[in-house]
């Protein structure tokens, strides 16, 4: 490994660890324990499920000693990103805290979600081309639905 490289990955760890003492990232933790079939841990290959709107409600009335604040922080965090933007494109239906089907995706959500991702997956595309300039003449994205 080059020492560039090796500074790279020191900056990762770092940025990973600051990240996991994060109150977002702990909260995310706590309501993956609390409701498995709802949540997935931060990190996991799991794909994410569309959340009935509103959902931060139901968990506050579950758990009053929880922070909204964090709550809602986490839920906001979850919701933000690709993984959860491919369940809201591929699924018909919302969760509940039981995991159980309580409403449906509509369309609108639908392509506001694929508009997302398709941003998401430009600017990612833009970053590893950037870290690897031979990335360029590859497959545009290796990333899937």
């Amino acid at each position: 490994m080059t020492k560039d490289e090796m500074a790279k990955d020191e900056v990762t760890k770092t940025a990973r660890t600051k990240w996991e003492k994060s109150p977002i990232y702990q909260m995310r933790c706590v309501l993956a324990d609390l409701y498995p079939n709802t949540f997935v841990h931060p990190g996991s290959k799991e794909r994410k499920k569309p959340l009935k709107v509103k959902i931060h409600e139901d968990i506050l009335k579950q758990n009053p000693g929880l922070k909204p604040w964090q709550v809602k922080q986490a839920i906001a965090d979850y919701i933000s990103g690709p993984k959860y933007y491919a369940g809201i494109m591929n699924c018909k239906k919302r969760v509940d805290l039981e995991g159980k089907d309580v409403g449906f995706v509509s369309f609108e959500d639908r392509e506001f979600a694929r508009t997302k991702w398709k941003t998401e997956e430009a600017e990612f595309n833009k970053r590893r081309n950037e870290r690897n300039p031979s990335n360029v003449h590859k497959e545009n994205s290796e990333r899937k639905l």
